[in-house]
């Protein structure tokens, strides 16, 4: 009989009833499921490590992308798979998988067919991300974007922001050293990406960004065009993006930013990211 261990953030997204549906779902197959409920971010890490040792065939995990980054976190390198079912705001990586976005749909996915995919985890220091990590514009549309407004109106809190952020922010000059060549960028953010996807199936920043390829993308906006955008001016993707893709990356800006690593905000001047390739089994369509 195939083993659950469900791990339910009861504080993520908008208000659902999970229970409800899981035990709809599950108590007509023959699994056994079992629950935890966390109180705390680090009582995430905590139950994947303590399901795994119980021998648990399935990781489920249910709330928002910062929820996923830490179970993601605690099952690197091992063999046991993650389902998401998605319960945050955007849900940007379950979008990037095409897991479905209903809760009873992304359950059956795991009892019915699917695939184990390995993708490619992103490391910078002791903290790992599935997303993206990025300072400037994009960490301040999520330090902007407050919890409640996230659960009112959803990934529609970051849309109403980015205009706010795109008028507040100010360029830097970022240092950048990618896969040990040295490179001066000014611009209005530095995004260091492993998924491209920006909350809504099938639209990426840019087609290139593949979760599974081995590779970081490295993303500079100017600051100039992006202005542009706001303004209505044509050929607005001019000069608009530089874009590398390597495997490990230093970056250091001046002054001093906020970086946000799959919703988390952090402060640093410098930091070192490197890939960690097809790290983490997730269950998929």
């Amino acid at each position: 009989m195939k083993r659950l261990s469900i791990i339910i953030n009861p504080s993520s997204g908008m208000k659902y009833p999970v229970l409800y549906t899981l035990n709809k779902v599950l108590s007509r197959q023959k699994v056994s499921w079992d629950v935890h409920v966390t109180k705390n971010k680090e009582d995430v890490s905590r139950f994947v490590k303590l399901s795994v040792a119980e021998n648990a065939d399935v990781i489920v995990i249910y709330g928002g992308d910062g929820t996923v980054q830490e179970a993601a976190g605690a099952l690197i390198g091992g063999k046991t798979p993650l389902l998401i079912l998605p319960g945050g705001t955007a849900n940007v990586i379950s979008n990037e998988l095409r897991i479905a976005q209903d809760v009873e749909k992304a359950v059956n996915l795991c009892l019915g067919q699917h695939r184990i995919r390995e993708i490619d985890v992103g490391q910078m220091g002791h903290k790992y991300f599935l997303i993206r990590v990025s300072s400037g514009f994009e960490a301040e549309v999520v330090r902007e974007t407050k919890p409640d407004i996230k659960t009112r109106i959803g990934w529609l809190a970051y849309a109403l922001n980015s205009l706010k952020a795109a008028l507040k922010t100010t360029p830097s000059l970022y240092q950048l050293t990618l896969d040990g060549k040295e490179y001066e960028e000014r611009g209005l953010a530095c995004i260091v990406a492993n998924s491209g996807n920006l909350g809504l199936p099938g639209i990426s920043i840019s087609s290139k960004i593949q979760v599974d390829d081995g590779l970081l993308d490295v993303i500079i906006i100017n600051h100039t065009d992006l202005k542009n955008i706001f303004e209505g001016r044509k050929n607005i993707f001019r000069g608009f993006l530089r874009h590398w893709q390597v495997r490990e990356i230093e970056i250091t800006s001046d002054p001093k930013q906020h970086f946000q690593s799959d919703g988390e905000i952090l402060r640093y001047k410098s930091v070192h990211i490197k890939i960690l390739p097809k790290s983490l089994k997730l269950i998929t369509p």
